[in-house]
């Protein structure tokens, strides 16, 4: 009986069973890729890209997936000596002065042509730059700002492109911050491209789909909650649109140029941004209801406000517009030192206990960052008072579930290295790559 083979895609879907060539087949047409996985008869999930595992268990498929690697890397080499043979000519010698301006005409004439050419290679580089569709034509667009040529080429090659990036890993690594940032620079997501493809396969405390539709949803279903930032009643913020509004502002800008994503600078901003756009257009088509519409405008003011800080501008002015919780938030994430925060509490009135509580966490966070900005280290005095705001720091932020594992051990790190900052950014960094400590 012939051995049969069944392959698992993206852990959800299965091909199969299938014959050795009925999976060949199946591997030309691309029906899955290198990033899935194959089982023979031992029952054995090996990822296809793992060669040497395959090798030693599949070897009929391991000399699939090689020779289909290796299919393109022909070498071919052609090459002649040519050896061309002169005449001994004799030179004849005129006028040294006519020599002479003949060579500056001759000289200029040249350099004359030779920035014509380099212009004109300037613009033909510049036109074949904007034709090519690999990934690094694509990131040079990006960086030399020119969207309208990007999402050009980017709408011109997606209908052939999304199919390949869903079944190759390694496709799908090089392409995903283009893809990201061509949804993202538009409505927020790619026709034929699964949201979390999009989101990425990491933990996050945020919307699985963050398109401007799926926004339009949530706002046009949360108009009579958005009074429970006025700060009157108990935080409830199990709803996506009421969890972004608390979004820490600094534990954002501390994460920002997260891999695999260019100019936005990882899935909370993008959200933002998504959440930001719906709730305009809402207002503007005059689809918010007027005794919401105040409120309406506080949101947005505070989103605009957690969008500045991402990138680590300073308000000058926290927006009256805010209500008062966020308000109060907003100003004291926004604090320059610690007389700020006092008076960001006195300036806003908040009855409700829980926020006050909540407040009172998010100010413990912020304070430990003014006490290290422009340190280099610290002595004993401050490594005790660095002790005390360690104990008041919460791991897991009870509204958004933020995680400050990372703040929490570089904490830790200063205190283990008898007060240098920089040791402990050193050490920090290599367990939390994505985190930056600069103060």
């Amino acid at each position: 009986m012939e051995k049969l083979y069944l392959v698992r895609r993206s852990l959800e879907t299965y091909i199969g069973p299938m014959t050795l060539s009925e999976l060949k087949r199946s591997y030309r047409r691309m029906e899955f890729g290198l990033q899935d996985e194959v089982a023979g008869n031992r029952g054995e999930w090996i990822a296809l890209d793992d060669l040497k595992r395959l090798k030693s268990v599949n070897p009929e498929i391991s000399k699939l997936v090689s020779d289909d690697l290796l299919g393109g890397w022909g070498i071919s080499e052609h090459s002649q000596k040519k050896i061309i043979r002169g005449k001994k000519t004799s030179k004849k010698v005129g006028s040294t002065q006519g020599f002479r301006a003949f060579f500056i005409v001759f000289f200029i004439m040249g350099l004359i042509s030779a920035l014509h050419f380099s212009n004109r290679l300037k613009v033909s580089a510049l036109f074949n730059l904007s034709q090519r569709s690999d990934p690094e034509s694509i990131a040079q667009l990006v960086e030399a700002d020119d969207m309208k040529s990007f999402d050009q080429r980017m709408d011109k090659i997606l209908p052939k492109l999304i199919p390949k990036v869903r079944n190759s890993r390694n496709l799908y690594n090089q392409w995903i911050p283009y893809l990201r940032l061509l949804a993202f620079h538009r409505d927020g997501e790619i026709p034929g491209f699964n949201a979390k493809l999009l989101r990425g396969m990491g933990r996050f405390s945020a919307p699985n789909d963050c398109s401007h539709e799926s926004w339009q949803r949530r706002w046009n279903s949360s108009f009579n909650d958005w009074a429970l930032f006025e700060g009157k009643e108990n935080p409830r913020v199990e709803s996506d649109w009421a969890r972004i509004l608390v979004w820490d502002s600094s534990w954002m800008h501390r994460r920002r140029g997260a891999p695999g994503w260019k100019k936005i600078s990882h899935y909370y901003e993008a959200c933002l941004i998504m959440a930001n756009k719906a709730l305009r257009s809402q207002i503007n088509q005059g689809i918010v209801p007027a005794g919401r519409r105040g409120l309406a405008l506080g949101l947005v003011e505070r989103i605009s406000y957690q969008l500045a800080r991402i990138h680590g501008d300073q308000v000058n002015v926290i927006s009256q517009a805010m209500p008062s919780a966020l308000k109060a938030l907003s100003c004291i994430e926004n604090a320059e030192d610690a007389a700020g925060i006092t008076e960001c509490r006195k300036s806003t009135a908040i009855s409700n206990k829980k926020w006050s509580q909540y407040l009172q966490l998010s100010e413990n966070r912020h304070k430990i960052f003014l006490f290290l900005r422009n340190k280099v280290a610290l002595n004993d005095d401050q490594l005790t008072e660095l002790r005390k705001l360690h104990r008041q720091l919460k791991i897991i932020d009870p509204l958004t579930e933020f995680s400050y594992q990372a703040e929490s051990q570089y904490l830790v790190a200063i205190m283990l290295n008898n007060g240098s900052l920089m040791e402990a950014r050193k050490q920090v960094g290599y367990e939390f790559p994505e985190v930056s400590f600069a103060h």
